[in-house]
């Protein structure tokens, strides 16, 4: 069920939606095609018993980008095309597919990719070709229009606008 509304301003823009997020992002289709400014997705990272999800969290490579794929071409088509924004987090096992993915989703916008350290004391693996090593961060990927102008565009100089920026 909808979270209570009570106390927001009815200026409020945002929309919570409980469901398949395949199946919301089609139900918000008419209202808000080509008018969200941001996206933030964080897919199942795909490893076995990551997720409490309803699908299967095991899946083989191509199915799991297949299902990925789906939902950020249904999302895409609510972005803003001049000022929309796609942020996307993603585990190191799935990073580069990933990224080539969403090359292929949004051929005409810029990108970056940053880590971000979420585990400062890090995280052990125990499969792949990284077995032994310990990792402390996962990825996100931005994507925006071309053109977009930024509302922070001076460099950061100062260490404590560093700190204040960091998430650890």
């Amino acid at each position: 069920p909808p979270r209570s509304t009570q106390g927001v301003s009815s200026a409020a823009s945002d929309v919570y939606k409980r469901q398949d997020n395949f199946q919301a992002l089609n139900t918000l289709k008419d209202k808000f095609e080509g008018k969200v400014l941001c996206t933030y997705i964080d897919p199942p990272f795909n490893v076995p018993g990551t997720s409490e999800t309803v699908y299967i969290n095991d899946f083989a490579h191509a199915p799991w980008l297949s299902l990925v794929e789906n939902r950020i071409t249904a999302g895409k088509k609510l972005l803003d095309p001049k000022k929309g924004v796609f942020f996307a987090a993603i585990d190191k096992q799935m990073q580069e597919s990933f990224g080539m993915l969403l090359q292929q989703i949004f051929p005409r916008y810029d990108s970056n990719c940053v880590s971000i350290i979420h585990n400062t004391a890090g995280v052990m693996q125990s499969f792949g070709f990284t077995k032994g090593l310990s990792y402390t961060h996962e990825f996100t990927y931005c994507f925006y229009p071309h053109d977009l102008k930024w509302t922070n565009q001076l460099p950061l100089t100062d260490t404590k606008e560093m700190e204040y920026l960091s998430v650890s």
